[in-house]
C-alpha cells in the first residue's frame, strides 16, 4: 500500500480475540493451580509438625521405658525384699520383744 508521503505501510495484522481469551484463560488456570498447591503444602506441613511433635513425645516415652528396663533388676529386688524375699547370702535377724 503506498502512502502519500512515499513510505509503503504494512497492512494491520488482526488480533484473534481467540487468542487472547484462550491466554486469560490459561493464565487463571495457572493462578488456580498454584493457589491450590500452595494451600495443599501449607496442609502438609502442618500434618508433618505433627508427626514430627508426636515422634518427640514418643521418643520421651520411650527414653523412660528404657531408664525402666536398666533399673529392672533393682525394681525385682526392692519388690521381692518389701514382700519378705532375701538374696542369697543376707543374714536373717529376727526381732526379739
Amino acid at each position: 500500500m503506498f502512502v502519500a508521503s512515499g513510505a509503503y505501510r504494512q497492512p494491520k495484522k488482526k488480533k484473534s480475540i481467540f487468542l487472547r481469551i484462550a491466554l486469560i484463560v490459561f493464565a487463571l488456570y495457572a493462578v488456580t493451580v498454584m493457589v491450590q498447591l500452595v494451600l495443599e503444602i501449607r496442609e502438609k506441613e502442618d500434618i508433618l509438625a505433627g508427626i514430627h511433635q508426636s515422634n518427640q513425645q514418643l521418643e520421651t516415652d520411650n527414653n523412660v521405658m528404657k531408664d525402666d528396663l536398666g533399673n529392672r533388676d533393682e525394681l525385682l529386688n526392692d519388690a521381692a525384699h518389701d514382700s519378705g524375699y532375701v538374696n542369697s547370702g543376707d543374714g536373717i535377724y529376727k526381732e526379739s520383744n
